[in-house]
């Protein structure tokens, strides 16, 4: 499935009058989720499998796919935890790690004279931009910066999504990926991303 671009226009009077219903509205304690600025403000009203962009937003990654958030929790369920390594974020985190690893990287077959074969990453660019986010959520639960409770909720979701868009075509959200130099960006190109059922 192709990703979609949405590209949203107002003229200057609608536009003004947006501003204000904006800027009003974030007045309102919990009304919308944190906008990123430099530094992460982490949501405590996050909701997995739900992922809000930076506002405003003009252009999404739409993905359109019959595997959602539900499956992938199924399939965690069903993984053993003797095969998983420990986290500093506890099970949760340890087990999607585990999945993600699974879906995203084989071991390729022996080479002549070889006793085993090479580790394989597809799609390293989604892979290692999970890694990273990973790493910095762990940072900023070891210094105090984010809640651990809601480090784990919003790296769950991201590393769900990351094995949902598994099958799709993400050229154009990978191109994005590898943009994005700072671990803020690669978060917020995530949150760029919509899935829609099929």
């Amino acid at each position: 499935m192709e990703n979609t671009t949405y590209f949203c226009g107002v003229n200057n009077k609608e536009n003004n009058k947006m501003k204000f219903i904006f800027v009003f509205a974030l007045l309102i304690p919990g009304f919308f989720s944190p906008i990123f600025s430099q530094e992460l403000t982490y949501n405590s009203d996050f909701v997995p499998g739900f992922i809000r962009a930076e506002n405003p937003v003009t252009n999404y990654f739409v993905f359109i796919t019959s595997y959602n958030q539900s499956r992938v929790i199924e399939e965690i369920k069903s993984i053993n935890e003797t095969d998983v390594r420990k986290h500093a974020l506890g099970d949760e985190i340890a087990k999607r790690l585990y999945l993600l690893d699974l879906t995203y990287t084989y071991e390729s077959e022996p080479a002549p004279g070889a006793f085993t074969g090479k580790r394989v990453i597809k799609k390293p660019t989604i892979y290692f931009s999970i890694y990273k986010i990973e790493k910095y959520y762990r940072k900023k639960v070891k210094s105090l910066e984010i809640p651990e409770e809601a480090a784990i909720t919003e790296l769950s979701a991201y590393i769900d999504l990351s094995i949902i868009l598994f099958e799709e075509n993400t050229s154009e959200f990978e191109s994005a990926l590898k943009e994005s130099d700072k671990d803020l960006d690669l978060i917020s190109t995530f949150k760029r991303v919509k899935i829609e059922p099929y």
